[in-house]
This record gives structure tokens, C-alpha cells and sequence, in this order.
């Protein structure tokens, strides 16, 4: 990949991941206080409480959050646009109004489920307010999207981050509302974003609505539906059962031990958001070596990464947990060791997912997705209710380990060769020297740093690290610096004049 695809790889990434990193920065800081505040099991039913909304909010779009985008960006006809936009809202106001109620008969059954869960139940009422807020938010960051108004979105989600933490500060803190307090946080941000959202989306002609559209959206959205439901049966049905049969003790234990390994997602989004186009242009034009090398490069380097995050958190997991959560959430310091080894995994199925996506595959990722999810739902249904979140944290890095040979089987047959041994040594590296590590049963603070030094050493050695890497990092921090001093000048030039 030349230099200056490179760079311009570069700099997407770090464009759109700063008001993420922003968000989650204040989002890490607002746990970090609320949680010495209130108990495992308060903290663990608002756990509970967003995600039975969130899920609900995603299923009932019917798939518009990614279809929206699409028609809105498609299209220059501004009338169409206003009717468009329109249709989608009164058709998720229309939702929210129909399944409200349903939420109130569908109680007795979580009742049943989540009868240890008495802080879950007192909150049970605000569950269909969440939801409606959050349905809304997402329809409208979804119309922003699809006008490209993407710095307006940077501003309302650092609005969010923002009001968000200040209101949990004043709701928790000062008035002590406990689990009462989060709920009110939510409802602060959401609003905001929401009338952020609409007042930036500058919509017109009110009455204006396209059914026919609308039908052929929800047509287009419904396997896009089907993936984001197999995608949550994966990622959030541990919580669930946890819930079910630990209570929110645990639920609140296994939330701070994915902590970490999910906010690193929420950052590789960014680098998802840039990859995606880059592959999908490059297959269009036929650069099939350019795929192979961005695909392999990327896996090789974030193989590094997470592999040396995973050691990391075997070395210093229960002083980093001590530090942000307090000694009392030490219990999740072996989920937070195997979540952050599966990390690895996740994040190689990410990536060769969107590649098959972007070379004409879409269908390939909701059959990984598939088969994941029915793993993952079986395993937490047998193994969770014994070996509580440990089990649950064991089930997640099972499940991905049958997800990623499935996808570099489908690359393979449509001749992208994605290199496994690249990907392998550095997570095979930091496994055994964390195995070794925790066989000496050692908590010396000489001894963590030689491991680290040792896992780098054996990357050089073994040429996971390679030359081209260091002269591709000398290159970019070259092609920054200039840039830098360009602008220096420049702006050195107009104060003169």
C-alpha cells in the first residue's frame, strides 16, 4: 500500500475516532466514580435495564439504522429527502407507541426470569420511556448520517458524553439516587440528542411521507435485522442469563471485567469505519493485492495489540481493576483476563467479516453469525449457571474461536488468502508467557516488567515485528511532523501579514 493511501488510511482513523475516544474516556471516568458509590447489585440492574432496552430499541427499527443512511445518501432530491425522513420518524413513533404497552405484558415473564432481581423490578416502569428515547436517537443520528453531517454528529455525541456525565455526577452524588440516578442520566443525554439531532437534520414539510419507500426499506433491512439479532444473541445473552441466575451482583462483576475489552471495540470502530471503504475500492478496481495486504497487515498488527493488552491484563489485571473499580470487584479479574484473550479472536472476526462484506459476501457473515450465536446461546445456558460469569467469559472466547475459521474459509474460496501464522504467533506468545506467569504464581513487580520485555523480545525475534513495520511507523511519523510544521508556517505567515 503506497505511502499516501497509507497516510489517508491514517488519518481517517484518527479523525473519526477522537470523539469516540472522547466518549468513552467520559464514560470510563463515570463508571469509575459511580461504582464506588453504589452497590454491585444497584449498578448491576441498571446494567440489566439498558441492555433489555437497547435490544429492544435495535430489534424494532427493523433494520433502518443501516438502510436510512443508504436511501438518504442516494438520492440528491432534496423533497424526497423531507419525505423520507419524515416516514422514518413517524414510523418509529409509531413503534415505540405500539410496543410500550406490550412491554407491560411481557413483565410477569422477566418477573419470572429475574425474580432475584428486585432492584430490576422497582425500575421496570422506565424501561419503555429508555426505550423510546433511544429509538429516536438512533433514527436521528441515522438521518444525520445519511445527510453527511458527520461533524454534527461528532458534537451531539460529545454533547451526550458530556451531559451525561454531569448528570450522573448530580443525580448519584449530591441527591443519591442510587440506580435512579443512571436512569435520569439517560434520560438527560437522550433528550438532548434528540433535539440536537432534529434541530440539525433542519426538517421540512412535515406531512410529507413516502409508504412505498418505505416498504422497500424495510424489505432491504430485514437480513441486515436478522445479523444485528444473531450479533446480540452473541454479545449480550451471557448478561442475560447471568441475570437470570446469579442476580445483579454478578451482572455488575461480569460488566467491569468486559469493560475494558468492550471499550476497545467501541475504538475499533474507527478503524472499521475507514477499513471497510478502503477494501471494498480496492476489490472494485481489481487491486486484489491490495486487499490481501490490508486485510493481512491489519490482522497482524492488531494480533500485536491485543496480544500485548492480554498480557497486560494477566501482569497487572488486579491492580488496573483495584485502580478504576475498587479491590471489591477483584472477583472479575479471570473473566477480565479471558475476555481481553478473546478480544484476539473478536477482533480477527471483525475484520474478515467486513472484507467479506466488502467483496460481494454479505450473506457469509449472517451464517458466522449463526452459527456463533447457537454456540454461544447453549454454552451460557449450560455453563453459566454453574461457573456463574467466569463460565459466561469462558463461553465468549469459545464461541469466537469457531466464528474466525469459518470466515477465512469463505475468504478462501473467493481467493483471498488471509494469513493465519502472522496472526497466531503473537497470540500464542503472550498465551504462554501468561500461563507461565501465572504457574509461578508470582506478584513481583521486577518480574511483570520482564515479561513484558520478553513477549517484545520474542516478537522481534520471531518476526512478528518486522523492518517494514518500524520504516512504515518512521515514515508516517515523518509525513505528520511535516505536516505539522507546514501548518506552522502557514499560520506564522498570516499573523505577519
Amino acid at each position: 500500500m503506497p505511502d499516501s493511501i497509507l497516510s489517508r488510511f491514517m488519518r481517517g482513523i484518527l479523525s473519526t475516532g477522537f470523539a469516540r475516544f472522547m466518549t468513552l474516556g467520559l464514560g470510563m471516568l463515570s463508571l469509575m466514580l459511580v461504582i464506588r458509590h453504589i452497590s454491585a447489585e444497584a449498578y448491576g440492574a441498571f446494567v440489566l435495564i439498558r441492555v433489555i432496552y437497547l435490544f429492544l430499541a435495535e430489534v424494532s427499527n427493523f433494520g433502518l439504522t443501516l438502510v436510512i443512511p443508504k436511501y438518504l445518501a442516494s438520492s440528491e432530491d432534496v423533497q424526497y429527502k423531507f419525505r423520507l425522513i419524515n416516514t422514518v420518524i413517524y414510523f418509529r413513533v409509531l413503534t415505540i407507541l405500539v410496543l410500550a404497552p406490550v412491554m407491560f405484558m411481557v413483565k410477569p415473564g422477566l418477573v419470572a426470569h429475574f425474580g432475584s432481581s428486585p432492584f430490576l423490578l422497582s425500575f421496570y416502569i422506565y424501561i419503555p420511556v429508555l426505550f423510546g428515547l433511544e429509538s429516536l436517537a438512533r433514527t436521528l443520528n441515522s438521518i444525520l448520517q445519511g445527510l453527511f453531517l458527520f461533524r454534527m454528529i461528532g458534537i451531539i455525541n460529545a454533547i451526550s458524553a458530556i451531559s451525561y456525565l454531569i448528570a450522573t455526577i448530580v443525580f448519584v452524588f449530591p441527591l443519591n439516587l442510587s440506580t435512579l440516578g443512571l436512569i435520569y442520566a439517560v434520560f438527560v443525554s437522550n433528550t438532548l440528542v434528540i433535539i440536537s439531532g432534529y434541530i440539525a437534520a433542519h426538517i421540512k414539510d412535515k406531512r410529507g411521507v413516502n409508504l412505498l419507500i418505505l416498504k422497500e426499506m424495510l424489505i432491504f433491512g430485514f437480513p441486515l435485522q436478522m445479523q444485528y439479532m444473531l450479533a446480540f444473541v452473541f454479545a449480550r445473552i451471557d448478561t442475560l442469563v447471568i441475570g437470570s441466575f446469579v442476580g445483579t451482583a454478578g451482572v455488575a462483576l461480569y460488566e467491569v471485567a468486559r469493560k475494558l475489552p468492550d471499550s476497545f471495540m467501541c475504538l475499533y470502530d474507527a478503524f472499521r469505519s475507514v477499513y471497510y471503504p478502503f477494501i471494498a475500492k480496492f476489490h472494485a478496481d481489481g487491486e486484489r493485492e491490495r486487499v490481501l495486504k490490508l486485510l493481512n497487515n491489519s490482522n497482524r498488527m492488531f494480533a500485536i495489540l491485543t496480544s500485548f493488552g492480554a498480557l497486560v491484563a494477566v501482569l497487572f489485571g488486579k491492580e488496573i481493576i483495584s485502580l478504576l473499580f475498587s479491590q471489591a470487584y477483584l472477583p472479575s479479574y479471570y473473566p477480565f483476563v479471558a475476555l481481553m484473550f478473546g478480544l484476539n479472536l473478536l477482533v480477527l472476526d471483525c475484520t474478515l467479516g467486513y472484507t467479506l462484506v466488502a467483496i460481494g459476501e454479505p450473506n457469509k457473515p449472517l451464517i458466522v453469525n449463526l452459527v456463533r450465536a447457537i454456540i454461544s446461546l447453549l454454552l451460557n445456558l449450560v455453563i453459566t449457571p454453574i461457573f456463574s460469569f467466569t463460565g459466561a467469559s469462558v463461553v465468549s472466547v469459545v464461541s469466537n474461536l469457531t466464528a474466525a475459521p469459518l470466515d477465512v474459509y469463505f475468504l478462501w474460496k473467493k481467493n483471498v488468502r488471509a494469513e493465519m501464522a502472522a496472526f497466531l504467533k503473537p497470540v500464542v506468545i503472550s498465551g504462554g508467557y501468561g500461563l507461565l506467569f501465572l504457574l509461578l504464581g508470582t506478584s513481583l513487580f521486577p518480574i511483570k516488567v520482564l515479561f513484558v520485555f520478553l513477549f517484545i523480545l520474542t516478537c522481534l525475534l520471531m518476526s512478528v515485528i518486522t523492518r517494514e513495520d518500524w520504516r512504515v511507523v518512521l515514515a508516517e511519523a515523518k509525513t505528520a511532523r511535516n505536516r505539522l510544521l507546514r501548518k506552522e508556517i502557514v499560520g506564522s505567515h498570516k499573523v505577519v501579514k
